[in-house]
């Protein structure tokens, strides 16, 4: 059971790649999504696999970047809790 997320997305009104969020067929019991501006502060958490982020912080939409990601996931499947980290590119 995989997650995947995408390097780059594009919240710019077209209808395509206007959100950032995972991509999996996994059941969790725990799910937390965090974004972080370059300073480490994070900007936008879901708890809900099904929520993702539109490039946006309190309805203000952010200039073009890279911006870090963390999951804290534990699947239905295992006892553990699992983190997975990356990054992503928000251009419009």
């Amino acid at each position: 059971c995989l997650i995947f997320f995408p390097d780059a997305f594009s919240p710019n009104g077209d209808g395509k790649n206007e959100i950032f969020e995972g991509f999996s067929e996994c059941e969790f019991l725990v799910y937390q999504l965090q974004i972080f501006d370059r300073w480490g502060e994070v900007i936008f958490e879901a708890i809900d696999p099904k929520k993702g982020w539109d490039g946006r912080l309190k309805e203000v939409p952010l200039p073009n970047a890279v911006y870090a990601y963390r999951l804290k996931y534990q699947r239905k499947t295992d006892a553990a809790i699992f983190s997975k980290y990356g990054s992503v590119l928000l251009i419009k």
